[in-house]
């Protein structure tokens, strides 16, 4: 990300609200890494690590293991895992 587009956010996509100025680079667990190697206890973690947080192993290999099947469900063909969910 150049700095450029952290001055000027709506570059990048207008819906999209920055609040720092913060690059991050890869988190684990509570922790963002940004570019400058510096780590951080995120606080305000998104939808998507609120409960298990950021990258956790489990959910890592399940996600990969599902990517590896089939990446995409649209609603033309019918998949397994829906009989096993609904019971």
């Amino acid at each position: 990300m150049t700095e450029d587009s952290v001055k000027k956010p709506g570059r990048l996509a207008p819906a999209l609200a920055f609040h720092t100025p913060i690059v991050a680079r890869k988190a684990e667990g509570v922790y963002v890494e940004a570019e400058d190697g510096r780590r951080y206890i995120d606080l305000t973690a998104g939808l998507a690590s609120t409960n298990a947080g950021h990258c956790p192993p489990e959910v890592v290999d399940a996600a990969r293991a599902q990517i590896e099947r089939l990446i995409h469900s649209g609603c033309i063909f019918h998949y397994g895992v829906e009989e096993e969910l609904v019971g």
